[in-house]
């Protein structure tokens, strides 16, 4: 039942516009600290930093490929700014640990 749930959700993540809108917006983040433009966590309003965090939990969960991709990525390109933000360090956290290959 639990996993049914999860497949569902993470089914309708991965065709949600407002997703794909946010999974943008972070990656453009990433590009600009990555190129040394200056960035500021005001880059994101706090709705869609815990709403990015949030489907990265979800995909996350899932045991799709393309959908724990998705969490592993949005909280990458997040780290760079967000590293520091108390919702960010408890959720990529959790995130990474449900990916395995990383520290609980």
């Amino acid at each position: 039942m639990n996993n049914t749930i999860i497949n569902k959700l993470t089914d309708d993540v991965l065709t949600n516009d407002y997703f794909f809108s946010l999974f943008h917006k972070c990656s453009i983040l990433n590009a600009k600290k990555t190129l040394k433009e200056e960035v500021t966590e005001e880059e994101l309003t706090f709705k869609e930093l815990k709403d990015s965090l949030r489907f990265a939990d979800i995909l996350s969960n899932s045991n799709k490929s393309e959908a724990r991709n998705r969490a592993y990525q949005i909280v990458t390109f997040l780290n760079s700014v967000y590293f520091e933000h108390p919702m960010y360090r408890t959720v990529s956290k959790a995130v990474y640990s449900k990916l395995g290959n990383f520290p609980g």
